[in-house]
């Protein structure tokens, strides 16, 4: 098969691929293929492009068990064509609508996951390293649609992701149906047709047959590529408004030492000097860290829930957000996941780790939070850590008198809930350090110290409560 640079589409997807990097030469791409125009174009154009780019390709076909006959059809083409063009071809079947009902999910929810599990497992077994999927120009279009009529930020609004993961590639996506049917007819590839599509029973099937035509007849001819222009621009922005909410999120952030038990939190003084719309990227910020990077079912109620919760200033207040808990206490709001309140074992799961180091080495460490120094002559027996006990008392850093725990764990606003949790580093007779907040002046380091001492405290292993 010739390589003719002048066919529009081609054309298109070699310019997109420029413009995303979507892959290189000597790549290995999974191709998903149901035997429709789209992707049986996209197949083909990428078997055109094979020989000048070293690319290895293998294609992977889904049946759903939906369509009977038909689908047995379509499987059967696919595995044909692939013969005929010399490209490793993968069949998965399954049946889609009883896995759907019993995962609880829809036809069209549960069929993308499947879908997606089998090109992720045929890239793995082939070792390739992108997955190409056929969602055109018009798709973008209908996807746009569908989510401004449901209600969408930026992030929604900016439509399908040109590359996602930068493992899911889409070549084809600013190329319009009409040019992907012309390259069909071109090439005499004969697609299969599936003709659930013409039907209106579903939601992007009706935008595509009734709302979009109305809009092109009556308000723009040209809506496909005008809403697709938008949504480039709004992912764009995106891209660079959650860079600035990142950096934001950096500023306001409760450090490290200072999270209990799986619980993330952020600073209120800072977080209220922000714009609505950067204060609900913070909440998202906070919501992904709780949740490992990843957001499920945290919707736009409970982000407003949040935003709520952390502009009443009267008492301490706590929200159940589904999977998520979060909690108002003084000026920080924190966030864990639901029932991971567990207290935290320290003895099992801290450990002490003391290293005498010189003066030069501690003024160079002034400002760490990770450690405190100590004059180690101050140091009366063992260190251990426990948990607060009733009548601590405790000589924070710079006071000339000691003072009750309690009482300092008011001053410095730490939650009532987790004031038991904190660790405190102690030696045979007082407490020297109470973790994330403050060192003893009992045992600073003055010009007479001889010997000081750089503690730490560290997880035996890290644990997530």
């Amino acid at each position: 098969m010739e390589l003719d640079l002048s066919d529009v589409m081609l054309a298109q997807l070699l310019k997109t691929n420029q413009r995303y990097q979507m892959f290189q030469e000597g790549e290995g791409i999974v191709v998903g293929v149901s035997g429709g125009p789209d992707s049986l174009a996209l197949l083909h154009a990428l078997i055109s492009l094979r020989p000048c780019l070293q690319l290895r390709l293998v294609a992977v076909h889904v049946h759903h068990g939906l369509r009977g006959e038909a689908a047995d059809a379509d499987a059967a083409f696919v595995q044909q064509f692939c013969l005929n063009h010399e490209v490793p071809f993968y069949l998965f079947e399954a049946d889609i609508g009883a896995m759907a009902i019993s995962e609880g999910t829809s036809f069209e929810m549960e069929g993308r996951r499947f879908r997606y599990e089998s090109f992720e497992q045929v890239a793995q077994e082939e070792g390739c390293s992108k997955i190409a999927v056929a969602q055109n120009l018009n798709d973008q279009c209908e996807t746009v649609l569908m989510r401004l009529f449901r209600g969408a930020g930026l992030k929604g609004l900016g439509g399908i992701l040109p590359v996602r993961d930068g493992r899911i590639i889409r070549p084809l996506i600013e190329v319009s149906r009409v040019v992907i049917e012309a390259y069909c007819d071109r090439w005499g590839l004969e697609p299969r047709q599936d003709h659930t599509n013409a039907e209106t029973d579903y939601e992007r099937n009706r935008i595509r047959l009734e709302v979009i035509p109305y809009l092109e007849a009556n308000f723009n001819p040209g809506l496909a590529e005008t809403l697709v222009r938008t949504a480039s621009l709004l992912r764009d922005e995106e891209a660079c408004l959650e860079r600035v909410a990142q950096e934001a999120y950096e500023a306001v952030r409760v450090p490290e030492v200072r999270v209990f038990d799986g619980a993330h939190g952020i600073s209120l003084t800072g977080f209220s000097k922000f714009e609505p719309a950067l204060k609900r990227r913070l909440i998202r910020c906070l919501a992904r860290e709780v949740s490992g990077g990843v957001l499920t079912d945290f919707n736009y109620s409970h982000t407003e829930a949040v935003l709520e919760l952390a502009s009443d200033l009267e008492g301490s207040k706590a929200l159940s957000l589904g999977s998520l808990e979060a909690q108002r206490v003084y000026n920080t709001l924190w966030m864990v996941e639901a029932g991971h309140m567990a207290d935290v074992n320290v003895s099992a799961d801290w450990e002490i780790q003391v290293e005498e180091i010189s003066r030069a080495q501690w003024d160079a460490r002034r400002g760490d939070s990770d450690g405190i120094a100590v004059d180690l002559d101050r140091v009366e027996g063992q260190l251990f850590i426990r948990h607060r006990a009733p009548g601590d008392r405790f000589k924070p850093f710079g006071m000339q008198e000691s003072k009750k725990l309690k009482r300092f764990m008011i001053d410095e606003k730490i939650p009532e809930a987790q004031r038991h949790k904190i660790p405190l580093i102690c030696d045979e007779n007082r407490i020297i350090w109470v973790y994330g907040y403050r060192m003893s002046e009992e045992v600073r380091v003055g010009p007479a110290t001889e010997r000081i001492g750089w503690l730490t405290l560290r997880r035996q292993e890290q644990t997530v409560f």
